[in-house]
């Protein structure tokens, strides 16, 4: 009985995990067309974690995601969360901040992750000086 209860809640809170995902990947423009920096055939689902998939750890985006109240502000938007030297709204294809939801971003293809610089998420040694 207590494994039955234990097995629904986990399906619950894995349910409502998912749930959030959708309601979080429109709040932001081209979010649902990121895409692994090391892998661009590969989706990254959960845009503000180091999970693609979602869930567990935030990575630097998700946490300036969330320290804004979960939408796309014109602070987030000129912010470059993963210090890559791209603005978030760069990267999302909204250059010039003007998204709102419902709109179109500026473009929607080869968009680039927010969260996970460009660079060092394929190769963590990249900004390594060498002596």
């Amino acid at each position: 009985m207590l494994l039955t209860v234990g097995y629904f809640l986990t399906c619950a809170l894995l349910l409502a995990s998912v749930q959030c995902y959708h309601e979080f990947i429109s709040h932001i423009p081209s979010g649902d067309s990121v895409t692994h920096p090391c892998e661009p055939s590969q989706p990254w689902h959960g845009v503000g974690h180091y999970n693609p998939q979602g869930g567990g750890h935030l990575n630097p985006f998700g946490h300036d995601f969330q320290a804004v109240g979960r939408q796309w502000t014109q602070e987030l938007c000129w912010h470059d969360s993963d210090g890559d030297g791209l603005t978030n709204g760069f990267e999302l294809g909204d250059p010039y901040c003007q998204w709102h939801q419902g709109l179109q971003p500026t473009w929607t293809g080869n968009v680039t992750h927010p969260g996970i610089h460009n660079v060092e998420g394929c190769f963590p040694r990249a900004r390594q000086v060498v002596h």
